[in-house]
């Protein structure tokens, strides 16, 4: 190879890592530019903490409204990872990390528990639709109970519901009654069954 080409090569290599460079910098920083020109559009995710038990990973912001963003919460020594609420205390979700479809004005707030004095209760509601074979599956509620304490949860049917009864994780049945009494020694997660039926047209009428 002649010197010449040799140089030729040289500068080719060196304006494509430039380029390469600031393409890649144009990416990087895409949502700060569509955030410049539709500010509407866009907002900034705010995420809180209770002090001292966990800590939330950063998240790249300004994020389109409506999109989703991965939120991971990393928890102190000597606590576990409990749920995600909003600053109006809705449950958001009992998974992390959660995978968060972003709203204008809203906080995620991570929330932890020490398992040597506390356990969680999670209550799931599952609903068979007999007309048409599918399964719909709904998050409820998930509390932190003092650990060995007392707990008592009640299934209420809804329209057109017909209870079934309360399933534990492995998919056991456990109870058949609409009330169910137990000791929260562990963290424990609870699904209550329900079929559901469209009402016939003289029902309706």
């Amino acid at each position: 190879m002649s010197i010449k080409s040799f140089k030729n090569l040289i500068l080719f290599l060196v304006a494509t890592a430039i380029v390469v460079t600031i393409g890649f910098g144009i990416y990087h920083h895409i949502n700060d530019i569509q955030a410049l020109i539709n500010p509407e559009n866009y907002t900034t995710v705010e995420v809180e903490t209770e002090e001292g038990k966990g800590a939330i990973e950063k998240i790249d912001n300004p994020v389109k409204i409506g999109d989703t963003v991965k939120i991971t919460a990393v928890a102190e020594e000597g606590y576990k990872f409990w749920a995600y609420f909003n600053q109006d205390e809705k449950l958001l979700a009992v998974e992390n990390p959660f995978e968060y479809k972003v709203v204008e004005g809203e906080k995620v707030i991570a929330k932890f528990y020490n398992p040597e004095t506390e356990a969680v209760v999670t209550i799931l509601k599952e609903v068979a639709n007999l007309d048409t074979d599918s399964v719909e599956t709904s998050l409820i509620s998930s509390e932190k109970k003092d650990i060995n304490s007392s707990v008592t949860i009640t299934a209420e049917a809804g329209e057109n519901e017909v209870f079934v009864g309360f399933y534990n994780e492995a998919g056991e049945e456990i109870e058949t009654l609409n009330s169910y009494n137990f000791t929260a020694n562990k963290n424990i997660t609870i699904t209550m069954k329900f079929t559901y039926e469209e009402p016939t047209q003289e029902e309706v009428e």
